[in-house]
């Protein structure tokens, strides 16, 4: 039937975000909620030599109604 719509359920970090201070706020311009596909991750590590791992969740829909899920990861660390 074809794609209806998306959209972006949560965008969460493995590593605490630090409320306030410099290093405050490593997700931003994500919009949860809508279909927003770009945004900015912090790439600094609080846990070095380890990856920091974000997972993005979205969900989607096609024209009868049919829903499905999909998530997927992003790595930062020294291999990348």
């Amino acid at each position: 039937s074809g794609g209806s719509a998306f959209r972006l359920l949560s965008v969460v970090s493995d590593e605490l975000d630090e409320p306030v201070g410099p290093h405050a706020g490593d997700i931003h311009e994500f919009r949860t909620g809508t279909s927003d596909t770009s945004g900015l991750l912090r790439a600094q590590r609080s846990k070095p030599p380890a990856d920091r791992i974000y997972t993005l969740e979205y969900e989607g829909a096609d024209l009868a109604g049919n829903m499905a899920g999909c998530t997927t990861t992003v790595a930062v660390g020294p291999s990348r």
